[in-house]
């Protein structure tokens, strides 16, 4: 008997001990953490962690761009030459046959957008009625269609203003900020340095 106590204090002590070491471990390995974490808080981004932060918090703020508006017009130059295409992407004036002739009928959908740094604006993008391809153009001016990307090709998206001669208007591509140039006889450019070409009237 007195072995067995013996030995049954001893583990006993030796359990107590064991459990006071796991919880003094516990709490300096919480302590630990702790202080990890802490710095890991206070340390600042390096910078391109930042940036990708930043872009990422301002794409989930930023409202989607979305339409707002939808119609159709002729786009018809002071000379009474209308704005046309064909299925291949050729744009072209022709003697104005609006409406009726849908490759001059032009329908148009108005998009809000928002930029953080001026908020709201609005464009527009173009399509012919007859071909369902979106009036698009480069940088050297040159002006067609393509199938539509629009929103978010900039070179089919559109700024519809007021014309440089009041009762018409004007549209800048955005990608470019050149304006639609029509003059009969002569290609359909984007161009800037002759305003007076740069009208639009618009016909149903």
């Amino acid at each position: 008997m007195t072995v067995a106590r013996t030995a049954y204090a001893i583990f006993g002590f030796l359990h107590k001990g064991i459990c006071v070491f796991t919880r003094t471990l516990k709490a300096k390995l919480l302590m630990a953490g702790a202080a990890l974490a802490a710095v890991g808080a206070l340390m600042p981004l390096s910078a391109s962690a930042a940036t990708a932060t930043q872009t990422a918090t301002a794409a989930a703020a930023s409202p989607a761009t979305v339409a707002v508006g939808s119609g159709w017009f002729g786009m018809e130059t002071p000379g009474g030459y209308c704005l046309d295409g064909n299925s291949a992407g050729s744009v072209y004036l022709n003697p104005c046959q609006v409406p009726g002739n849908k490759y001059q009928d032009w329908n148009w959908t108005k998009w809000q957008a928002y930029s953080p740094y001026s908020g709201y604006y609005y464009f527009y993008s173009i399509h012919s009625q007859a071909t369902g391809r979106c009036l698009d153009s480069n940088a050297a001016g040159d002006v067609y269609t393509n199938p539509c990307q629009a929103p978010g090709n900039a070179y089919q998206d559109w700024y519809w203003g007021p014309g440089n001669t009041s009762g018409y208007s004007k549209f800048t591509d955005v990608a470019t900020s050149l304006s639609l140039w029509g003059v009969p006889g002569n290609p359909v450019l984007t161009n800037n340095n002759q305003p007076q070409y740069n009208n639009w009237g618009l016909s149903q």
